[in-house]
């Protein structure tokens, strides 16, 4: 259980710290083309992770793992999931 939690813990850290480089481009980006913009960056992630995990060594040429992509890919998720929440709020 301790495992799982230092992955939340890791993605909420790296959430917090893209959020603010970023901004809040992924909310823009919903409010500007709907959902289609999520399914499209997760989907962008599930391509890189075939590549990674069918096609490669586990490492692409830019250094991003295996491990990088499924955070990525998991960070998405939760993104989505805050603005469907929020969506209800409103």
């Amino acid at each position: 259980m301790e495992t799982y939690k230092s992955y939340t813990d890791k993605l909420a850290d790296t959430l917090a710290k893209k959020n603010a480089a970023y901004g809040d481009a992924f909310g823009k980006s919903i409010e500007k083309y709907g959902y289609i913009a999520a399914l499209v960056r997760m989907s962008d992630k599930w391509n890189r992770l075939n590549t990674l995990m069918l096609d490669s060594n586990g490492i692409d040429n830019l250094g991003e793992s295996v491990q990088d992509t499924l955070l990525d890919l998991a960070g998405y998720c939760v993104l989505t999931m805050a603005e469907l929440d929020n969506e209800d709020k409103h």
